[in-house]
């Protein structure tokens, strides 16, 4: 047991090391963007990337999720090229639209700048969709170098792009430009670390595919809704901020969100990746994940508390002085937002236990109940006249509990009372 405590820990590290180092480079360069970009400028990559994100999260059919769980590596390897060819499939079905209703889209997100790059939305949910289940892939193959190596090369190069287009003046285009250049970048770095069984990816044939989809079902019916709903809820509010607020307020939440989701990028995932690999092994060899999940949650726990305590004394101030005058306002509004982060911290990590259990359905109607919570704020928001102040306490308090109902759930599952 001490053993294989030791290898997780050092699974973990490996991850949160390279996690670390590759989000220590978009660290260091915001305050320098903070003063070539306007809050505005954020505001559109921040509405281009969530519109990624929401049809991204479904652009695999959630079949990644279940390329960890076959115990044949034929199985895991058919898993993965259907998960990119549902993604490719995906692309091209959403080309026309974007194409021939291009105008009226911008008018419907009213942000007349984003037009122009929903012509390239489509490549960029591909993109997506290749990264997704290429990371599930070496997760299985407990290849975390390899993750941590695409993470590093994505970072160096979302900075130099970024940077380059702020010197050159191109506005929120720099910003654009980088995200999709890191995001191929990344790709090509993981499909390279796949050459060992690139024999084997040659010789799996559509029957084998058709198999595993067939046999992993349920991740497509339920799962891929409630990631839906579930990022939906995370980045709708990037698109009704605009339509309530204004484009402005986009930008200083999309900053927030950019500084005090680190942890959560840096540290939350990269557990929760080698939790997944680790929970689905021992459910496979034991039919209990308690021991990992305790584990688990414990060292989450660990690492929030004192974290976040430390931002809650400085945010306020900090952002003014790191990332100038302009951004003063936004320390008090992520001062609000903070508790939801550290909840969300703790939680978003172990909530893969659904998928290690196959609770799919219970995964999607949480999920759902908080995408429509989010619906009743922003409602509640404009029927009310409420302030931006208002709306982010509504926010991060209704969200903290149905965060905590999750966290609740993964524990009985854990310990076999759902199953």
């Amino acid at each position: 047991m001490v053993t294989e405590t030791k290898k997780y820990i050092m699974q973990i590290s490996t991850l949160i090391t390279g996690t670390t180092m590759a989000n220590v480079i978009p660290i260091l360069v915001v305050p320098i963007l903070s003063r070539m970009y306007s809050p505005a400028d954020f505001g559109v990559i921040a509405l281009f990337i969530s519109l990624t994100a929401i049809v991204g999260s479904i652009s695999n059919g959630r079949y990644e999720l279940a390329i960890i769980l076959p115990r044949d590596q034929r199985e895991a390897i058919a898993l993965t090229l259907s998960s990119v060819l549902i993604a490719l499939s995906l692309a091209l079905v959403l080309l026309p639209p974007v194409i021939l209703l291009n105008a009226p889209l911008a008018k419907l997100l009213n942000n007349e700048n984003i037009g122009l790059w929903l012509y390239l939305l489509p490549l960029s949910i591909f993109i997506f969709g290749v990264n997704n289940p290429l990371n599930y892939y070496h997760v299985r193959k407990e290849r975390y170098k390899a993750v941590t190596a695409a993470k590093i090369a994505r970072a160096l190069s979302l900075a130099i792009v970024q940077l380059y287009g702020g010197v050159m003046g191109w506005g929120g285009s720099g910003l654009i430009l980088g995200f999709l250049v890191a995001s191929l970048v990344e790709s090509l770095v993981l499909f390279r670390r796949t050459r060992p069984e690139w024999d084997v990816f040659r010789s799996i044939n559509m029957n084998e595919m058709k198999t595993q989809m067939k046999r992993y079902i349920r991740f497509p019916k339920f799962s891929a809704w409630g990631a839906a709903s579930n990022t939906l809820s995370t980045n709708l509010i990037d698109i009704v901020i605009p339509a309530i607020f204004s484009t402005v307020m986009l930008g200083y939440y999309a900053l927030i969100n950019r500084i005090l989701g680190m942890p959560l990028k840096m540290i939350g995932n990269s557990i929760s990746q080698v939790y997944f690999q680790k929970a689905a092994e021992q459910r496979n060899e034991k039919g209990d994940t308690w021991p990992v999940f305790k584990q688990t949650f414990l060292m989450l726990i660990g690492i929030s508390l004192p974290l976040f305590m430390l931002i809650f004394l400085f945010i306020e101030d900090l952002f003014g002085i790191v990332f100038g005058e302009e951004w003063a306002i936004a320390g008090s509004y992520a001062k609000i937002l903070l508790p939801l982060f550290a909840v969300r911290f703790i939680v978003s990590p172990l909530s893969v236990t659904c998928s290690v259990y196959e609770k799919q359905k219970v995964a999607f109607i949480w999920q759902l109940s908080l995408l429509l919570s989010i619906i009743i704020i922003f409602i509640a928001t404009q029927y009310n006249n409420y302030g931006f102040d208002k709306f982010l306490n509504l926010f991060t308090w209704l969200s903290s509990a149905l965060y905590l109902i999750m966290l609740a759930f993964v524990i009985r599952l854990s310990l076999g009372k759902h199953q």
